[in-house]
């Protein structure tokens, strides 16, 4: 959650800064709706990922390599995560933000360095959101953590979230009439029309009425 988030905060970074208010109050929207869709990606990850784990009950590498060699006392490069192999955390709940922010710049390709929080002063250069994906499923193999199977199958589940929150819950919303000296979008910053149906006149009845969110 830490790195997606990091990682999208690196991106928006990088827009230009509007200076017009009313375009200004779009970009912000549009960031905001990133963030939402980010973040409900990696929770949805989350449960799925362990009510799986807790229903198929998968053997680690660690334990499998060593019923099926005894003696050979293969251990992990790091410790092996106390709950079991399938799906793999990493692999889903990771590339379901990723695939959010993917969603939103309309486009794989990036160009930025990101930082470890477990290694101080090591750097990666990366210009695909693609790549990352990419270096946390080998990372997770290579760890000796879980079984390449696994994380591709993992990566799939991840992708299949991440779309479906992007064609369910960032859909478009009705346009409303506007003035003559503004323009309106979902959020996106892309020209499609978004509904402001607040009645700031009205605040108290607000919560007994449906707005758009």
């Amino acid at each position: 959650m830490t790195l997606v988030n990091r990682l999208a905060r690196q991106l928006v970074a990088q827009e230009p800064v509007e200076t017009n208010r009313a375009a200004r109050s779009k970009q912000v929207l549009a960031h905001a709706r990133l963030f939402a869709a980010v973040n409900l990606g990696i929770a949805e990850s989350y449960v799925r990922t362990w009510r799986v784990k807790y229903r198929e009950h998968f053997w680690r590498p660690y334990t499998a390599i060593n019923f099926y060699f005894p003696g050979s006392n293969w251990t992990p490069l790091r410790q092996t995560p106390c709950h079991p192999e399938f799906y793999g955390a990493h692999g889903s709940v990771t590339p379901a933000g990723l695939a959010a922010i993917r969603h939103y710049l309309g486009t794989d390709t990036i160009d930025v360095n990101t930082t470890s929080s477990s290694l101080p002063g090591v750097s990666l250069h990366y210009t695909s959101i693609s790549q990352i994906i990419a270096d946390i499923r080998d990372a997770r193999v290579w760890s000796g953590f879980h079984y390449r199977t696994t994380m591709v199958r993992s990566n799939t589940l991840a992708f299949a979230i991440a779309d479906w929150i992007e064609a369910n819950m960032m859909m478009v919303l009705p346009e409303s009439p506007l003035g003559p000296d503004d323009t309106d979008n979902d959020g996106y910053y892309r020209g499609i029309p978004v509904q402001e149906s607040y009645d700031l006149n009205n605040v108290e009845n607000e919560d007994q009425k449906p707005v758009a969110s």
